[in-house]
C-alpha cells in the first residue's frame, strides 16, 4: 500500500478552540464505523485523553460491544498515522483544541481536516488558523494536501438553517474550507453516551443517531 493511499483512510478532527465537540464526533463516528463492520482505529492526540477515556470506559463497561481501538501519541503523529492506516481501514485522529506539533503533523498524514464548530462568529474565526494550517501542510506534500472542511456542532434544536447559511457565507469569504452538509445539534444524549462509553447510535434517540450515521455517509461515500 503507497503513503498516499494510506492517506486516504486517516481523518483527523481539529480546531483551536476547545469544548466544539472534537472528541465526542471522534468517538461517535468511530461508533458509526465499528457498527458498519470497518475496523477503526482512534488516536488521541490531545491532552485533555477525552478519547482514550471514553475508550477505557467502553472496553470496561462494554466488552461486548463493536470494538473501537485507540492509541495515545503526542509529539510527532505522522508516522503512527500511517503505520496504523496500513492496520487498520479508518484512522480517525483527535488533535485537541490548540495549535501544536500533534496538528500539525496530523494534517501531514491525513485525507481530510474536519473543523467542528459551533454557529457562532467566535468559533468561526478560529477556522482562519486552522485553513491557514491545512495550506501549510498542503505546501509539503505532493497530493495537494489534505481537504479542509467545517462541520457545525451543538447547534440550536430550531432555526439552524439560517445559521448554517450565515456559516457558509464565512467561510465561503474568508477560508478554502468547504462546510459540511450535515449538522449536530445540542443533545444531552451525546453527552450520556461519551459518559457511558457508548456512541448515540447504540442509545434510543433516533435523531441523534441519523446525524451521526448522515456525517458518516458524507465522509465516507463521497
Amino acid at each position: 500500500m503507497s503513503e498516499g493511499s494510506k492517506r486516504l483512510h486517516v481523518l483527523v478532527f481539529a480546531n483551536e478552540k476547545g469544548g466544539t465537540g472534537k472528541s465526542t464526533i471522534a468517538c461517535n463516528l468511530a461508533v458509526a464505523l465499528a457498527l458498519s463492520g470497518r475496523d477503526v482505529v482512534i488516536v488521541d492526540a490531545d491532552p485533555q485523553s477525552s478519547a482514550a477515556r471514553w475508550s477505557e470506559r467502553r472496553a470496561s463497561m462494554h466488552p461486548d460491544r463493536a470494538a473501537v481501538h485507540c492509541v495515545q501519541r503526542t509529539g510527532e503523529v505522522f508516522h503512527t498515522a500511517v503505520d496504523l492506516a496500513q492496520r487498520y481501514q479508518e484512522v480517525i485522529i483527535d488533535a485537541g483544541g490548540r495549535d501544536s506539533r500533534e496538528l500539525r503533523s496530523s494534517m501531514l498524514a491525513a485525507a481530510r481536516v474536519y473543523m467542528p464548530a459551533r454557529p457562532s462568529q467566535l468559533d468561526l474565526e478560529a477556522a482562519l488558523h486552522v485553513d491557514e494550517l491545512v495550506k501549510a501542510a498542503s505546501a509539503s506534500r505532493a497530493d495537494g494536501g489534505p481537504k479542509a472542511f467545517a462541520i457545525l456542532t451543538q447547534c440550536p434544536t430550531h432555526h439552524m438553517s439560517t445559521e448554517s447559511v450565515g456559516a457558509q457565507e464565512y467561510l465561503s469569504q474568508y477560508t478554502s474550507m468547504q462546510l459540511a452538509v450535515t449538522r449536530i445539534a445540542e443533545r444531552k444524549v451525546f453527552r450520556d453516551a461519551m459518559t457511558a462509553g457508548l456512541g448515540v447510535l447504540e442509545l434510543d434517540n433516533k435523531t441523534a443517531s441519523d446525524e451521526i450515521t448522515q456525517f458518516m455517509n458524507e465522509v465516507y461515500a463521497s
